[in-house]
């Protein structure tokens, strides 16, 4: 995708950093980790662009960056990092894998290690037949499993009028996250009026500070030994959907998790190991292609079966689509090699 770049510079009211081209906001929180002043964005000669947080880490396009923060309309077409493009992104380890020791690492070290509990906000109050959650498709096995609540102390003052979820693994919380209550439209506005100096800047989410590439969301479901297949998707309600419209909370051999995003990390593939996990399905928000291809071809080698897909409805995703679009978008799931090999370009 080509950006607008001196727009962009204008809108975050970015300033150089480094030696190496990247720009800046450092009064302005990673809109994915919530840290500030750790986060960078560089252009190259043919105006593409990569966003890179050295604290999440999380490396992206500039889409999902904007995307994020509510500002696709700084987007001009579909675009998505290719690999040679993240390349110039300084490296966060002294040590970079090739794919195939990512993989052997990964395969090599699935032992399990005991979950280390997180310090959760002060004072937070369990929610229950929530509106909101119940018109996403809350059911009561997520309430039970993922704890929504919100804080009630005026010592967490960035967490009000935010719902606090819970990630477990073993039953044991290890991360939060929270979203706001505020519209997309809302925080557009409040953009807006923090790059006029008239407010301060409110994200629409917040988290722990752990990497949630580590973490699979709904993992817990997972039985080792009776769940043969998991449905990979970007979100907690693209998990809630699924598992409404597959009726997956009532089975063992299926089951949904999430990645907190779209793109896989070592960890999540390690727990899915762990899980003796044998066939992976992955459905992606419509858009990502690219990131599914990424995300396909570091599993393709670890599981018996990998099968990827694509949501090709624009303003469609898996948290939104009825049942018969996802049995003919399950229906067109194939190896990753056929699928690359027949995609179709999707227009963002």
């Amino acid at each position: 995708m080509r950006y607008d770049k001196e727009r962009i510079i204008e809108e975050f009211a970015l300033t150089p950093f480094g030696a190496r081209g990247w720009l800046t906001n450092k009064d302005m929180e990673c809109p994915f980790c919530g840290k500030a002043g750790k986060w960078g964005i560089i252009f190259n000669d043919t105006g593409l662009a990569t966003f890179h947080c050295w604290k999440c880490p999380r490396k992206t396009s500039v889409y999902e960056f904007l995307k994020k923060v509510g500002r696709k309309d700084l987007a001009k077409m579909t675009y998505t990092v290719k690999p040679n493009e993240l390349d110039v992104c300084p490296k966060l380890e002294a040590e970079n894998y090739d794919l195939s020791d990512w993989m052997k690492e990964t395969m090599d070290t699935a032992e399990k290690l005991a979950p280390t509990p997180v310090r959760l906000p002060m004072r937070l109050k369990p929610l229950s037949n929530d509106p909101y959650l119940d018109s996403r498709g809350f059911a009561p096995e997520h309430y039970a499993e993922f704890e929504p609540s919100h804080v009630t102390s005026m010592l967490e003052p960035k967490l009000h009028n935010y719902i606090i979820f819970k990630m477990k693994v073993d039953g044991v919380c290890v991360a939060w996250w929270a979203r706001s209550r505020h519209s997309k439209e809302w925080h557009k506005e409040n953009l807006e009026a923090y790059k006029r100096h008239e407010a301060d800047l409110v994200l629409r989410y917040r988290n722990s500070e752990n990497n949630f590439q580590d973490l699979l969301g709904g993992c817990d479901e997972i039985i080792q030994g009776e769940t043969q297949t998991v449905i990979i998707v970007e979100g907690i309600f693209d998990k809630v959907n699924i598992d409404n419209l597959l009726g997956l909370q009532h089975l063992q051999d299926i089951k949904c998790c999430f990645t907190f995003g779209n793109n896989i990390g070592q960890g999540q593939l390690k727990t899915l190991l762990q899980k003796k996990v044998k066939n992976v399905i992955l459905l992606y928000d419509y858009g990502t292609i690219d990131e599914s291809k990424d995300t396909a071809l570091k599993m393709r080698d670890m599981f018996d079966s990998v099968l990827v897909t694509a949501i090709r409805k624009e303003g469609a995703d898996p948290g939104n689509i009825d049942l018969a679009y996802l049995e003919e978008v399950l229906q067109g799931a194939t190896d990753p090699f056929n699928f690359f090999c027949n995609k179709v370009e999707v227009k963002i």
